[in-house]
């Protein structure tokens, strides 16, 4: 199992990041609560599926596929977002995440010649690294919180389907 602080200063808050983030690019809003009880489960989710992973030998990375699927069930169940637009959402959230990667991790641990065995075997290094794959999402997240810049309004866009009708209070 990988060391619990990973978990608290990193595991635990990226599904948060990823959640409000990716939510936000599509024009939703959630309330911080059911964000707080997303990020708390997915994030204890990655921690119990990578410690999983190292016990029977899966091979590294393809936890993200299950991932999805548990970011899919907590969009809908804590969230209460339709089926689609919360496999939408996740898909969204993981792939800024994959990019980011791509973009940062990938060269900077080959220019600084950083195995994935070194990054996994220090914790504060896996931490760094990870906020590091964190920060374009962190940053676009505030683009979005404060110029209120989105991909597409799906708030807007459903009212506007035939036969849909808004919800009375």
């Amino acid at each position: 199992m990988e060391d619990l602080r990973v978990l608290f200063f990193l595991h635990m808050i990226e599904p948060g990041i990823m959640s409000y983030c990716s939510l936000s690019l599509l024009g939703l809003r959630i309330p911080f609560l059911p964000l707080a009880v997303i990020s708390a489960v997915g994030g204890l989710a990655v921690y119990l599926l990578r410690g999983l992973y190292a016990y029977t030998g899966i091979p590294f990375g393809s936890h993200t596929l299950l991932m999805i699927l548990v970011m899919v069930l907590l969009y809908r169940f804590v969230a209460k977002i339709e089926w689609g637009i919360g496999t939408v959402a996740a898909l969204l959230g993981f792939i800024l995440v994959q990019l980011s990667e791509a973009c940062l991790l990938v060269p900077v641990t080959g220019l600084f010649k950083i195995s994935i065995d070194r990054i996994l075997a220090n914790v504060w290094l896996h931490i760094l690294l990870g906020w590091l794959v964190e920060l374009p999402v962190v940053i676009l997240a505030l683009v979005c919180a404060l110029t209120g810049f989105r991909l597409v309004d799906l708030n807007k866009e459903l009212k506007e389907l035939p036969g849909v009708e808004e919800e009375k209070e």
